[in-house]
């Protein structure tokens, strides 16, 4: 008897442990048929073309809802087939886990070798029985919805992280770490223990960031790694800026450009500690990736500080054809490559300097080239607006000044990623339909009588929001 109820006891004992510590999930599933295919675009966001098919978050769903592989629908990483670049037939789920982030920038899901790489809440149980969703959990499953795996968990949602090749780069707590995608223990490597806080940018294909100079904290060294692996490069440093490396130097990066010569043309600012700054500006350098060698005399000083921040005040630098847009609070002011402003003669007849005019709190969202214009498009109070603002010539551009036209003026989410250009497409989370996903067919000609906001449905809407929004 007394042996009955021992063996009792331990089975309720072992069925507690189980239910504090979370049953192991089961992440199988059937294959999907699938095509596959070795043409990705648009990595990174809400969606991601691969092949015939449009890969994408199916909808904004939050944190804290039921994770469970297999539950999930809203939040899940849904397919639809692709016909002359636009959504065709119904939306189907490959991977049923809740993508969620807090990522705004770099976030969203990547497809590199076949394989999905997203961002998850995990389902672990804590004391009380409650999943733990305020942790981060980063997974890959295969394109047809196979071999889903976790392959490294946090204690929160602050790790931003990037796939490229047989890595996976992230960035925690001011460092920077590499996991090693071909290894199946996904085993991490540090590559810097400590940066600059925030002072980092992911960009054509490395991850370029700040340290402080070991042996004094006012001074800063620019640094370039490589997101398939390899060894760190030294970009910027007192030594490199002032040979007699007196001078002590702060540094923030703006943004990386890809030159038609395979250059990566780095916008940062720099602040000296001489006698009123005189070096105080912005700057840019196109670095051979060969080497990532510097040579002062060849550095490109764009903007001059005159003791305030009227001139440092631009924000980020696009490639626009044969120019530059920099990114001020309520203009882009266009920039040729030596640095210097373009200048265009106003209605007046007057030499002015070329700006595009576009509001208050603008960001930019794309460039198109066209054989014989060029149009910057960009967000402005949650509408996307694109403005001519070249003519092109037998290769010469010929600065215009036009109106702006709104192309896109749906109501969208951006919690977490924002809305997504992808080809004729707008793709965004809905927020007037509960934050579920739909696209909208960007028309050939828009007029003042086009219906901006005319989204369709991308995804699939589980029917407590379709009561909640019908």
């Amino acid at each position: 008897m007394k042996k009955k109820i021992l063996i009792a006891i331990l089975c309720v004992a072992a069925l507690l442990v189980g239910v504090l510590s979370g049953c192991t999930e089961s992440l199988k599933q059937n294959p999907i048929e699938t095509k596959y295919s070795d043409v990705v675009s648009s990595n990174g966001g809400m969606a991601v073309v691969y092949g015939d098919y449009l890969y994408f978050i199916n909808g904004y769903a939050g944190q804290d809802v039921d994770n469970n592989f297999g539950h999930v629908v809203k939040g899940a990483i849904a397919r639809v087939s692709l016909k002359e670049g636009k959504p065709d037939g119904k939306a189907q789920i490959i991977v049923p886990k809740n993508v969620y982030g807090t990522d705004t920038v770099y976030g969203g899901i990547y497809i590199v070798d076949h394989y999905i790489y997203y961002a998850s809440t995990n389902t672990d149980l804590d004391s009380e029985g409650k999943a733990k969703t305020a942790e981060m959990v980063i997974m890959r499953t295969k394109v047809d919805g196979t071999d889903t795996t976790k392959i490294a968990e946090f204690e929160d949602h602050t790790v931003v992280f990037k796939v490229e090749g047989k890595k996976l780069v992230y960035v925690r707590s001011n460092g920077i770490f590499s996991i090693d995608l071909a290894d199946k223990k996904f085993p991490v490597t540090t590559v810097e223990e400590s940066i600059v806080s925030s002072a980092y940018l992911f960009g054509e294909g490395y991850i370029f960031y700040t340290v402080y100079n070991e042996s004094n904290s006012a001074d800063y060294i620019l640094k370039a790694y490589p997101l398939s692996g390899g060894e760190s490069k030294v970009l910027l440093d007192s030594k490199r800026l002032d040979s007699s490396e007196k001078t002590l130097y702060t540094l923030t990066l703006l943004s990386v450009t890809k030159e038609a010569d395979g250059k990566l043309n780095l916008f940062y600012t720099k602040t000296d500690n001489g006698i009123n700054t005189p070096e105080a500006g912005i700057y840019s350098y196109a670095f051979d990736t060969a080497d990532f060698a510097f040579d002062k005399t060849k550095e490109i000083r764009i903007t001059y500080n005159k003791n305030d921040t009227t001139n440092l005040a631009f924000k980020n630098f696009y490639k626009a054809g044969n120019y530059y847009l920099g990114l001020d609070t309520n203009r882009f002011d266009v920039f040729k490559a030596d640095g210097t402003r373009e200048t265009t003669t106003n209605r007046e007849g007057e030499q002015v300097i070329a700006s595009i005019d576009v509001g208050s709190a603008v960001t930019f969202f794309d460039i198109e080239k066209t054989d014989s214009e060029l149009y910057l498009w960009y967000i402005n109070s949650n509408v996307v607006y694109k403005i001519k603002i070249f003519d092109i010539q037998n290769g010469v551009y010929s600065f215009v000044e036009a109106n702006a036209i709104k192309v896109f003026s749906g109501a969208y989410d951006a919690t977490y990623v924002t809305l997504e250009k992808i080809g004729s497409v707008i793709c965004y989370f809905n927020t007037n339909i509960s934050n579920n996903a739909y696209y909208y067919e960007i028309p050939q000609d828009i007029t003042t009588s086009t219906d901006t906001a005319s989204g369709k449905v991308l995804g699939l809407i589980t029917e407590t929001d379709i009561i909640a929004a019908f």
